[in-house]
Formats: structure tokens, sequence, C-alpha cells
């Protein structure tokens, strides 16, 4: 199956921000909470929470719901052009994402007993 990883590679490169808009705020947001970190200052997880789903309602609404019915063309073109944008998006940033971090001379910080990295 990985000889062919070359190929179909590709393709989920270009599923990686579908996969945020979908899942990954939320799986984020749980495991931060099951760290024990420190979400957003003094806003407590279950107001994190509802801001994640009001941003969510509130992109799907603007950059989905809105063009259907302001848009004079039919609705697979909207979901054709949403999903096209996000396809180029996300080729373009696993791309990036993955030759700044495949060259030898990356070098990635070990943050200290108590989970903070030093600023330089």
């Amino acid at each position: 199956m990985h000889r062919y990883q070359h190929i179909y590679a590709w393709f989920f490169y270009c599923l990686m921000t579908i996969s945020w808009i979908i899942a990954k705020d939320f799986k984020r947001l749980k495991k931060y909470k099951e760290m024990g970190a420190k979400l957003g200052g003094k806003r407590k997880y279950n107001r994190l929470l509802v801001d994640v789903i009001i941003s969510k309602v509130l992109y799907y609404g603007i950059f989905l719901i809105l063009p259907l019915f302001t848009i004079p063309v039919s609705w697979y073109w909207i979901v054709g052009g949403f999903l096209l944008m996000h396809f180029t998006s996300g080729l373009v940033l696993s791309t990036i994402f993955q030759t700044a971090h495949v060259v030898p001379t990356s070098e990635y910080p070990v943050p200290d007993e108590e989970g903070e990295l030093s600023n330089n």
C-alpha cells in the first residue's frame, strides 16, 4: 500500500483543510481539556466550545449558505467551488508544511518541566 503513496498522498493532502473545518477544532479542544491545558485565558471549556460552534456556523453560513441564496447559479457550482477552494488551500498548505518539516536542518525545541518553551 505504501508503494503507491507518492501517487495517492496528493489527494489526501487536498483534504487537509476539509478535516480542519469538520473535526480538528473539536478534537483539539477536547485534547487540551484532557491535558489540563490553559484554554483561552479565563474562559472555561464550555464557553470555548460554544465559541467554536458559533464560529463553525458563521463559517458555513458565510461560505456556503449565503452564496447559495445570493448567487444565481446552481447549488452544485457553489458546493464545487467551496470544495475546490479547500482542495487548493489544503494542497498548498500541506506542501509548504511538508517541506518545512522534512528537511534535515529542522530543529524541534523541547518544552521544560512546566511545559513552557523558551522564547528567544
